[in-house]
This record gives structure tokens, C-alpha cells and sequence, in this order.
């Protein structure tokens, strides 16, 4: 029975060094199984504290970029053929008990968890082109954007207090008062709406009949709840509750009209001081020309696998596997061999971006594993900043695309913002650090 060894694969800049020595201290804490440090200590700008150490030399003509990758592709020759092995990239954390339970899922030849987007969406990171790469620099553009005026929304929700709540609430309590006139055909009874509709249409006449239009809103109002027994125009409701709403400028305000809150404020920030427009109903953002920049997606990294590698790829929206960790032992040689020959290869080719995963999903697809299965998302959580479903309830436990499945993972990879301040993952995981 082969032992279980977890490695990592870093060398250069300080930052990487310091991030590997958080995510090595998180994980000691977690596990019985040793860890590997494979590194070009020629390389880094400052050393490497731990126990066990390969120590590589990679070449001198890469950068440490290249030299890291170069590293871990080339595992497979660099350890001992005795152990199942679980690779981890350094900004991979250990956040729960019982990570080895990680070994479990390892299935021949080898075994990656899936990425947080498809091939499409990853293509422009991938593969230079020039069209993509102007739609990139934009939506960097937009990130720093978006960061700045998220800072001024975060200390606006602060001041806010106990307000913000209380107007959800509101918010919510009016919404599921709507009484069925107001609903659409969705999930509802046909016979029971047009009856509603009906009577609503009687009582906005005979309110059009006996009121004046000074007072045209309260009437109704009145009308309308001794019918329907529910409130109809949200502005009275609120102003009932000790609030007022400009609807114009998404603000809200305290019934002396102190403000207290502005709806939205990221999206009307960045769209009164850049081009960039914001599409409710897609819930996408686009630049002055009308190209979708939330979401930028290219064919161009499957044509250049066709052209490069002579490979087709025959679903142009799989969902491919993120290298970030996976397992892998003596049966994962052949595979891991090419996908390290075929990375080498793309370093000399100019149209490639320096990654190893344009060429994973290569090699996947050569070795026929596109179906092959990968690891529960609890293994590898990525933590995007900016992922547009991504809830993050607090405690560990996630949320993804609404679908109430509460993640708790094992492993988070936060593969930016790492060390942000103001971000509650990663104060969380500072925290938890810190208590143990």
C-alpha cells in the first residue's frame, strides 16, 4: 500500500515564499502525511523554512514563472515512485479537519478537480490575440473600478448600520405581500389572477369616481387594503416604516430625510466615470463598442491545441480541470511526462501565454479523460473575488449559483487577493490561523 505525501512546487519572488509558508503552517496543523517542498533555491529571494526539500536546478534561460511550472510538471521524475501524492499549489489553504480524506478520491491515472469557468472563458488567458487581449486590458480596467468603489460601498453599508437590514427586510416583507393582480402567470393559478385582476380594476375605477387626484394615491391605498387586505404602492409602505426611497437615484432616507443608503452605488459609480455600461437583465458589463467584458470568451485556444498538438477538441464548452491540485503516482507518469513536454513546447511558441493549464487540457483530451472523474469542489474551492454567484455565508461555507448546497471545503484557493484586508475570506482564514 502506497503512503500518501502531499508537495508543493514554488521558487522565486518573496511573496510566493511567504504565501507557501502560510498555506505549509495551515496544513501541518491538518495532517498525519508528509510534505514535500520541491524549489530552485537559486532562484528565491527568500529561504524556504521547512523539513523536507528537493532541492531542483531548472533552466537558466527561464523565468521563475516558467522555472515554477517547469517544476511542477516535472514531478512525476523528481519524487520517488513510493507514494500517492496530492500537489497543492502554494495559495491552496487547509481550512477543516480531516483534508486527508483528500486520498480517497484518487482514480488512475490521475485525478484534477474541474476550474471555475469553462475552456471558452479561460481561452483569452491562455493564448495571445489581439482582440482578446484589448478586452482583457478593459476588464482589469473595470477590476480596479470595481475595487475602488466596492472600498466606498463597504463603508457606506457601515454607516448604514442596522438601517441596510431593516430596508432588505422591507424590501422583502413588500415583495411577498404583492397580491396575485400584481403576478405574472409563473407557478400561479390562471382563474385566481384574472379574478384578482378584476377586482383590482374595480376598486382603481370607483377610487378614479370618488376621489380627488390630490388624494388619488392614499384612496386607493385605502381601497385596496380593505379588499385585498395587502399594501399596494411600496412608498407608503416604506414611508409607514420610517423611510423614504428616490427611485430615480436608488438613495434612501430616513423619513426627516437624512440619507442613509445609495442602491447600486459600484454599478452608477464606474458607468459615470468610464464607458463601461452595465446590462440589468444579463447581469454582464460592456464597453463603448457593445462587447461583453464580464465575460470574456474565445474558440482560440482550442484552435491553436488543433494546430499545435493536432488535436481536436470536440466540445468547445468543457468544463476543464484546474491545476491547482491533484493526485497523482507511478500510474500518472505517462500523462504527467506529456503534459510536461508539451508545456515546454509552448514556452518557445509566442502565441501561448506562460500557463500549464492550455496544455493540461491537451493532454486530457490526447489521453482521452475528458470524462474521467475529478474531485468534489471541497478539495479545491476556488475563491474568486469577483464571481459573480459565489456567496460566501461566513464560517467556511459556501454557496455557488443559488443552488442552497452549503460547500464546506477543505482546501480554499484564493489565487488573488490574498492578504486583502477588507475581503471576509480572507480574514476568516487569517483569523483561523491565528486562534490555533
Amino acid at each position: 500500500m502506497p503512503k500518501n505525501k502531499y508537495v508543493f512546487a514554488v521558487c522565486g519572488a518573496a511573496v510566493h515564499i511567504h504565501t507557501l509558508h502560510f498555506s505549509l503552517e495551515m496544513l501541518k496543523k491538518r495532517t498525519q502525511y508528509e510534505i514535500i517542498v520541491v524549489t530552485d533555491p537559486s532562484r528565491n529571494e527568500f529561504p524556504i523554512h521547512h523539513d523536507t526539500i528537493i532541492n531542483i536546478a531548472t533552466p537558466s534561460e527561464f523565468t521563475h514563472h516558467q522555472a515554477a511550472i517547469y517544476l511542477k510538471t516535472s514531478l512525476y521524475k523528481i519524487l520517488p515512485n513510493d507514494a500517492l501524492y496530492c500537489y497543492l499549489d502554494s495559495d491552496v489553504v487547509a481550512v477543516r479537519a480531516n483534508v486527508d480524506s483528500i486520498f480517497d478520491y484518487f482514480t488512475a491515472p490521475i485525478t484534477f478537480c474541474t476550474d471555475h469557468c469553462t475552456m471558452k472563458a479561460f481561452s483569452p488567458t491562455a493564448v495571445h490575440d489581439t482582440f482578446y487581449d484589448a478586452l482583457l486590458e478593459k476588464q482589469e480596467k473595470l477590476t480596479r473600478l470595481y475595487e475602488h468603489y466596492w472600498r466606498e460601498e463597504e463603508r457606506q453599508k457601515e454607516l448604514a448600520g442596522t438601517h441596510l437590514q431593516k430596508i432588505t427586510q422591507l424590501k422583502h416583507q413588500f415583495n411577498q405581500k404583492r397580491p396575485l393582480h400584481a403576478s405574472t402567470l409563473k407557478n400561479k393559478d390562471l382563474l385566481s389572477i384574472l379574478f384578482s385582476k378584476i377586482i383590482y380594476q374595480y376598486i382603481y375605477n370607483l377610487n378614479i369616481l370618488i376621489t380627488e387626484s390630490a388624494n388619488r394615491i392614499q384612496q386607493l391605498e385605502k381601497l385596496h387594503r380593505r379588499c385585498f387586505k395587502l399594501p399596494l404602492n411600496f412608498d407608503l409602505f416604506i414611508n409607514e416604516q420610517g423611510y423614504q426611497y428616490d427611485a430615480t437615484a436608488e438613495k434612501w432616507y430616513g423619513i426627516d430625510g437624512t440619507f442613509i443608503y445609495e442602491e447600486n452605488l459600484i454599478v452608477r459609480r464606474i458607468e459615470a466615470t468610464s464607458a463601461f455600461r452595465w446590462n440589468r437583465s444579463a447581469q454582464q458589463w460592456y464597453d463603448e463598442s457593445g462587447n461583453n467584458i464580464s465575460t470574456i470568451e474565445s474558440d482560440k485556444l482550442r484552435q491553436l491545441i488543433q494546430y499545435k498538438f493536432d488535436l481536436q477538441i470536440e466540445d468547445e464548452h468543457w468544463q476543464h480541470w484546474n491545476g491547482g491540485v491533484f493526485l497523482f503516482d507511478r500510474s500518472s507518469h505517462t500523462f504527467l511526462e506529456r503534459w510536461h513536454l508539451w508545456t515546454m513546447e509552448i514556452f518557445k511558441d509566442s502565441a501561448w501565454k506562460i500557463r500549464d493549464q492550455g496544455t493540461l487540457i491537451a493532454t486530457v483530451w490526447d489521453f482521452k479523460l475528458q470524462h474521467h472523474p475529478t474531485l468534489p469542489i471541497e478539495y479545491n474551492l476556488i475563491a474568486d473575488f469577483y464571481h459573480p454567484t459565489l456567496q460566501y455565508k461566513g464560517q467556511f461555507v459556501f454557496d455557488i449559483n443559488n443552488n442552497k448546497r452549503n460547500i464546506k471545503p477543505y482546501f480554499i484557493h484564493i489565487y488573488h487577493h490574498w492578504g486583502n484586508t477588507e475581503w471576509q475570506i480572507w480574514n476568516d482564514v487569517a483569523r483561523l490561523s491565528k486562534i490555533e
